[in-house]
């Protein structure tokens, strides 16, 4: 028997109210009060696997059907759908009076200053500012490393999960620039605090009749009470949508009190801080990237062969072990260039070297053990500083150290044992 937990308090009573009188049907669940957690979905009786516990009419969620031409076409053809969701919350009376008792349960923008790196200051994030720099967020969000010099890459290819918080800050730089040209005198604060909304809340949507656009953030709606579900790395309800709905349908039984997930992606630690602000204590799916570590002593020559194959990046390792395309990345450092191709190739060279590449992985693996010591050294000095003791990020940025040191000793330990 789960503990039941505490309403969610009157304005998200408010808004459950007026999310069936739009049409919402919600079957046995309610918005509730989690300790330590926030506020979530929780079951309001058992409920059997199988069972469809809330439906959203389409035409109640925010997608790019919904917005109203006249806004529409006001902005370029290649504006982010991001960008334009965050302009008509922000900008039109009409949204935000008719959708009203939504917003009033929305995260504030102090909500936000406290768990999205996006929001901290310079010195937390590790852009470099004036004097020198100090990268405290992981690498894989900050792209920026304490113990190593990043080499150039000329050739460009897509990182998965790497430099994260630029690419971000990308994106709402993209999307603030045509903003600000249709809306000279819009507040960037004010602006920046929508975007997030977007970013932090929206749901895969792709409308009916439209094929799905190349970028996957383009591909988003908002889902009013829907945007209540927290994450879960597996497990979750599932989630769908038609012409007419989108709707949530649970995977499991759950019994009263208990809370009720749905699955946000695969997505690593570092994917989940830099996008929601949280780091879930228990994630099957998350990685780290060795490729700064990695290629910057490879020479050029050998870079162009490894893009030429395709081997170029992405160097992945869990708490299992390396990737595939670590292991090769491994070899090229002690095979000549007519054994490695062998090796790509499917055909295992008499040079080929299990111990030994193990050895290379090992060190490579142990470089970002070394990374994640000096960034806590540097947190703990930041901790005893009085202008940051006690800030919420601080906590945040050391959990997610641990956890990379942790998942980097059950990587080494696949290769050295």
């Amino acid at each position: 028997m789960h503990h039941f937990p505490s309403s969610a308090g009157p304005e998200h009573e408010k808004f459950t109210e007026w999310a069936i009188s739009q049409g919402v049907e919600i079957n046995g669940v309610a918005p509730a009060q989690f300790p330590g957690q926030g506020v979530g979905i929780a079951a309001q009786r058992n409920i059997d696997v199988g069972e469809v516990i809330i439906r959203v009419p389409i035409g109640l969620m925010l997608t790019t059907k919904s917005i109203p031409s006249k806004f529409r076409e006001k902005f370029p053809d290649n504006i982010p759908v991001q960008g334009l969701y965050a302009a008509y919350i922000c900008c039109t009376e009409e949204f935000q009076e008719k959708f009203a008792p939504w917003r009033a349960v929305w995260p504030s923008r102090q909500d936000f200053e406290d768990t999205l790196p996006i929001l901290w200051a310079q010195r937390l994030k590790g852009i470099k500012i004036s004097g020198p720099s100090y990268p405290l967020l992981p690498s894989s969000i900050s792209g920026s490393w304490n113990t190593i010099a990043k080499r150039p890459i000329k050739c460009a290819y897509t990182a998965e999960h790497q430099n994260l918080l630029p690419e971000q800050e990308k994106r709402f730089d993209k999307a603030y620039r045509v903003i600000k040209q249709v809306f000279q005198d819009i507040d960037k604060d004010t602006y920046t605090y929508y975007w997030l909304i977007v970013n932090t809340r929206s749901f895969h949507h792709i409308p009916v009749g439209t094929s799905a656009p190349e970028d996957r953030y383009d591909a988003m709606a908002l889902c009013p009470f829907g945007d209540y579900f927290n994450h879960i790395d597996e497990g979750g309800c599932e989630v769908s949508f038609n012409d007419n709905f989108y709707t949530f349908k649970t995977s499991r039984a759950y019994e009263k009190g208990e809370e009720i997930f749905i699955s946000y992606g695969n997505h690593s630690g570092d994917v989940l801080l830099t996008d929601y602000g949280f780091i879930p204590a228990q994630n099957k799916w998350d990685d780290l990237f060795l490729d700064d570590i990695i290629l910057k002593d490879f020479s050029s020559k050998d870079i162009e062969a490894l893009r030429i194959d395709r081997y170029l990046g992405n160097y992945r390792i869990t708490s299992e072990g390396p990737c595939y395309r670590t292991e090769v990345a491994a070899c090229m450092k002690y095979m000549t260039a007519g054994d490695w191709n062998s090796h790509i190739l499917g055909y295992q060279p008499a040079s080929f070297d299990q111990r030994k590449t193990n050895l290379i992985i090992a060190a490579w693996i142990r470089a970002y053990i070394h990374e994640s010591e000096v960034a806590l050294s540097k947190l703990t000095a930041l901790q005893q500083d009085g202008k940051y003791r006690g800030e919420p990020q601080l906590k945040i940025i050391y959990t997610r150290w641990k956890q990379i040191i942790e998942l980097c000793n059950g990587a080494l330990k696949a290769v050295v044992d």
